[in-house]
């Protein structure tokens, strides 16, 4: 197979079509000039139509002619184009079967490198297993041929030890936050967005603390409002009340006294 090829013989060059070209040419450059700037009445009408007739049977003989000529030229390679094609068609049946079965060689060796890959990944994946799984990290060109598994080894032992390293730092924040914090993270794998998770989440609490300080304040001065109004009616409401007190006559005097001086009515038999 490897010494065919396609051999064409040398195509000769195909001579000029000859015809009467500038006899026709001529004629008509005549016999039409005549129809230059025409302006028809209406007795001329009857000749225009044939005329128009003449002119559109001279056009339909010269186009069929063209017609007829280009078949017979490209005949030849309307010969060779479906010979090509056969061939073409013969070569593409062997060659559909073996990239099939290329394809499916090569699917194999993926998986081979897959449960590589997966190798690599539990021997050091150690304690991140159920938070950082193989599926987060995974890169489709690592199955390339030419992607090396040293590489992929690398590659997959620099990310654990960096979300190691991001996590710690999350750690070291204390911040009440936390676990949102690892939450984004572990979506991102990027530090920088948990900074400005952190800081939403900062805000967010900021607003809320003020706006329930605002709250408070307000329902205490609508407590104040409330027990003042309450003392208020207290004080101003008068109340008749009877009591029976076993006292001296110091004590007497003194609470006659204290009656006196607040302007408080009284009746008694005793005082």
């Amino acid at each position: 197979m490897n010494n065919t090829e396609l051999k064409i013989n040398e195509i000769q060059e195909l001579k000029p079509i000859k015809f009467n070209y500038e006899e026709i040419k001529q004629e008509l450059e005549i016999q039409l000039k005549k129809y230059q700037n025409i302006v028809l009445e209406e007795k001329d009408i009857q000749e225009a139509k044939k005329t128009r007739a003449d002119l559109n049977r001279l056009k339909k003989q010269v186009n069929d002619k063209k017609i007829e000529v280009k078949n017979e030229f490209i005949k030849p390679y309307t010969d060779f184009e479906l010979k090509i094609k056969e061939i073409i068609l013969m070569i593409d049946k062997p060659c559909l079967e073996i990239d099939k079965q290329i394809k499916v060689f090569e699917e194999k060796q993926k998986e081979v490198k897959k449960d590589e890959i997966k190798k690599i990944y539990d021997e050091n994946i150690k304690e991140l297993k159920d938070i950082l799984p193989l599926e987060k990290i995974w890169n489709e060109k690592w199955l390339n041929a030419t992607y090396k598994i040293r590489d992929i080894e690398l590659e997959i032992l620099g990310t654990i030890n960096r979300v190691e390293t991001d996590l710690k730092v999350i750690e070291d924040m204390k911040s009440e936050f936390e676990i949102q914090l690892k939450d984004k993270y572990l979506l991102t794998l990027e530090l920088t967005s948990v900074m400005q998770e952190k800081s939403r989440l900062e805000k967010i609490k900021e607003i809320t603390e003020n706006k329930r300080q605002q709250e408070n304040t307000e329902i205490q001065k609508q407590a104040a409002k409330t027990e003042n109004a309450f003392d208020s009616i207290i004080k101003n409401t008068k109340t008749k009340i009877r009591l029976t007190l076993e006292i001296t006559g110091l004590q007497k005097s003194q609470l006659l006294k204290w009656l006196i001086q607040n302007n408080i009515p009284y009746e008694s038999e005793e005082i």
